[in-house]
Formats: C-alpha cells, sequence, structure tokens
C-alpha cells in the first residue's frame, strides 16, 4: 500500500502508519509467501501473474492443483504412478464418476481454498485478486469450466483438459505480450464462475486472423483455427452468449447462419486442397478473415473457383466431387435463400463461423469408424 500524498493519509498519520501490521505479523506473511513460491505445488505463472494456492489443511489435492491450473507436469514427474493417479482421481472427482481413489479425495471438499495473485510492481507486489472459497466449490468451477471447452480435439495428442496457461497463450505468439491483467481475469472467470473476458474472445479471433504455417513456411489444410482457439470460443459463447445449442463436434442440424457459413468455407478449403494436391497458399489462409468478416463480398468470387476444382477432381476422383458438391449444396439449402450471404457478421457471428469452420473440418478427418463409435 503507498500514501505517498497527505490526500490519503487520515489521523495525521503518515505513510504505512495508516495502515499498520506488524513486525510479528509482517514476518509471519513474508516467510509464508516465500514458502508457497519456492514449492512448484502451491504456485503458477499465468503472464506476468503469480498464482499463490494452498488449502486450510494437508489434502491430497494440494499436489495436483498446480497441474490443473498452470501446466501438464514434465516427463520427470510424470512417471511418479502416485502423482499420475492423484491427478486421475481429481478428474474423476470433476466429472463425477465413481473411482474408488475419487471417493477418498472427495472426503476432502469442504476444505477451505484460498488464491492469491500477485504481480512485481517497481520496488512493491501488486495483488491481482484474493479468493476464498472451498476445494468443492472449486471442484464445481473446474466442471463448468471444462463442460464448455470441451470439443473435439484435432490430433490425439492434444489435451483432453486445456490448462489456464494454454488458453493464455492462443492469446498470442508469445507470452511476454499478453495483455497483464487478462491472466487474472480469467483466473477470476474460472473459480468464480463470471463471464469470460471480452477480450479474451476478441484476442483469439484476432489470432485466427493472422497466417498460420509451419516451420517450413506452408499453410496446411484445415489448420486456421486450432483446437484451442475453437473450444475458447465455444466457451465464450456458452458462458457469455447462453449458446447452448454448441455441441462438441459437428452438429449438421445447427442453422445458424455463420455456423453454415464456416462449415461452407471449410468445404470449399478441402475441395481445393483435394483437387489441388496441396497448395501453399489456398484460400483457407488467404481469404478466411474477409470471409468471416465480408461474406458477401468473398464467397461469390470463392464460388466461382470452386466450380473449376470440382471439374478439376471431377476428372480424377469423380466419387470425391460428387461427395463435396452434395455437401455445398446441403449447406446452401439449409441457408435463408431470400436473404442470401450476410453483408457483415457480428463479433459473435465470427465465433459461430469459427466453429463452423473448425468442427467440419475435424469432420473431414474423422474416420467413418470413429464417427460411429461416438455417435454410439
Amino acid at each position: 500500500v503507498s500514501f505517498n500524498a497527505a490526500a490519503y493519509e487520515s489521523y495525521g498519520k503518515s505513510q504505512t502508519l495508516n495502515s499498520p501490521i506488524s513486525i510479528e505479523a509482517g514476518f509471519k506473511a513474508c516467510n509464508a509467501l516465500n514458502m508457497l513460491l519456492a514449492d512448484r505445488r502451491f504456485n503458477v505463472k499465468l503472464a506476468e501473474t503469480t498464482i499463490a494456492f494452498w488449502t486450510e489443511k494437508k489434502t491430497q489435492s494440494e499436489d495436483v492443483l498446480a497441474w490443473l491450473l498452470g501446466e501438464a507436469p514434465g516427463d520427470a514427474e510424470a512417471v511418479d504412478p502416485a502423482l499420475v493417479q492423484k491427478l486421475n482421481a481429481f478428474w474423476h472427482v470433476v466429472r463425477k464418476t465413481g473411482d474408488p481413489d475419487a471417493l477418498k479425495l472427495a472426503e476432502e471438499l469442504d476444505t477451505p481454498f484460498y488464491m492469491l495473485g500477485v504481480e512485481p510492481n517497481a520496488a512493491r507486489i501488486v495483488i491481482r485478486f484474493w479468493h476464498v472459497s472451498t476445494l468443492g466449490d472449486l471442484v464445481e468451477r473446474l466442471r463448468s469450466y471444462h463442460q464448455e471447452l470441451a470439443i473435439q480435439k484435432t490430433f490425439e495428442s492434444d489435451p483432453d483438459h486445456l490448462t489456464l496457461r494454454r488458453i493464455l497463450l492462443e492469446t498470442a505468439r508469445e507470452a511476454k505480450v499478453i495483455p497483464p491483467l487478462l491472466s487474472g481475469a480469467l483466473l477470476r472467470s474460472v473459480i468464480e464462475g463470471l463471464p469470460y473476458p471480452t477480450s479474451l474472445y476478441q484476442l483469439v479471433l484476432n489470432r485466427i486472423g493472422v497466417s498460420h504455417t509451419d516451420d517450413k513456411g506452408k499453410y496446411r489444410v484445415g489448420r486456421k483455427v486450432t483446437y484451442g482457439q475453437a473450444a475458447i470460443i465455444k466457451a465464450f459463447l456458452i458462458r457469455n452468449k447462453g449458446k447452448e445449442e454448441l455441441t462438441m463436434s459437428l452438429n449438421t442440424e445447427n442453422k445458424n447462419p455463420a455456423y453454415l457459413l464456416g462449415r461452407l468455407f471449410a468445404t470449399l478449403e478441402k475441395t481445393q486442397d483435394e483437387a489441388s494436391g496441396g497448395v501453399n497458399a489456398g484460400v483457407g489462409d488467404k481469404f478466411y478473415s474477409s470471409a468471416s468478416a465480408t461474406p458477401r463480398i468473398v464467397f461469390p468470387t470463392i464460388l466461382d473457383m470452386y466450380r473449376k476444382w470440382v471439374k478439376k477432381l471431377s476428372a480424377e476422383k469423380s466419387g470425391r466431387a460428387v461427395f463435396f458438391e452434395k455437401l455445398v449444396q446441403e449447406i446452401l439449402d439449409s441457408m435463408d435463400s431470400t436473404i442470401g450471404f450476410p453483408a457483415n457478421l457480428s463479433l459473435e457471428d465470427r465465433g459461430f463461423f469459427a466453429i463452423g469452420y473448425y468442427q467440419q473440418m475435424r469432420a473431414f478427418f474423422t474416420k467413418k469408424d470413429d464417427a460411429t463409435e461416438e455417435s454410439k
């Protein structure tokens, strides 16, 4: 606390005498914080914010909370079967399954839980937030958070549960450019059940608009929207906008115009890719941003190019050409023909566009056996 002007002082006291703390209390607080920051089990760093957390008494959960909030364990930790077992048990509690180890952990849910977010600022520490609840409340918040994020993965190796750190990294190219207030706001959204920060949603949409290329500078079909970005957009639209119709995988019954446009764009991009045998910079990289913002201007042009791709594909793979033609017509028939392509898409609609694009692409790369098993 800073009292650097007379306007902030009271009763004739100067500087920190306006908020006195004893030497003993200061010593205890300083050492307690140092202990929490020295033990990886009790802290995690999100951008520039360091989060310290602890329970009122010793629990099994304290060994895994850093994994849940920060990042998955490294190779050295992952081989410890005891820690992995505790982590799995915690997820069983979150998912409400009857795992025996999870039932033991469930007995700790009434334990008070504390969380402190701090950042360095010149010679002082800035407290970003202070949160008091119970482990049971934390579990309920995490349950909602992961249900909202749940979406079909791009690769089998993608994590089942996105950590807060992973989410923040989806907003920027480097951790150092993540807005300093975003990490605290995101964490509060998760642990207090508040709406997600609008800036998180906007930053993710902006990142999608950036060119996505691999180490060799080549764009890969279907990579415009990543797994993490799609999950964040879905979670935001469900919690902040009440869009419960968004599902984990492709929903052909969803008639939202922006969702259909995203599906259509993904289909056109995949058609070009198969017709040309792969291109360094196809419609996905060149036209995604404009198509998701001003579809009336962009889609007629892409559909003209699409007819050439289908004609070429028909000569080489007639079956695939018929498949794409049927799918494109099916999507167009689902749209309101009296309105046609919208002139502009709102910020919310751009999110639906991204989800439609991502889920349609995942459907292209999902084996029929996998789809059948998922429906079962």
